[in-house]
């Protein structure tokens, strides 16, 4: 059955299904899912790809952005003990 004749709560169980089995245990069966619920699962396995891709991307750029910091703070602290400001 193709994605497109699923209901609404077809659609919401079988999310819901597959957030309870988790990303590995649906990516290694979906191959073997019958064909509405195989879109529906490829659909749904790129969704968490792309959030887990937008998580580190926010990630490395906190991580930037608390290094900077420590190296300014190291060294203004620097300068200070040093006698330069």
């Amino acid at each position: 059955m193709p994605v497109g004749r699923l209901t609404a709560k077809d659609k919401r169980k079988l999310r819901h299904e597959f957030r309870r089995k988790g990303y590995s245990a649906v990516y290694n069966e979906v191959n073997g899912y019958p064909p509405g619920k195989r879109e529906l699962a490829h659909e749904w396995l790129r969704e968490r790809e792309r959030a887990s891709d937008r998580r580190e991307r926010w990630l490395l750029a906190f991580i930037f952005v608390a290094v900077a910091l420590a190296a300014g703070l190291v060294v203004y602290l620097a300068a200070v003990q040093h006698g330069w400001l």
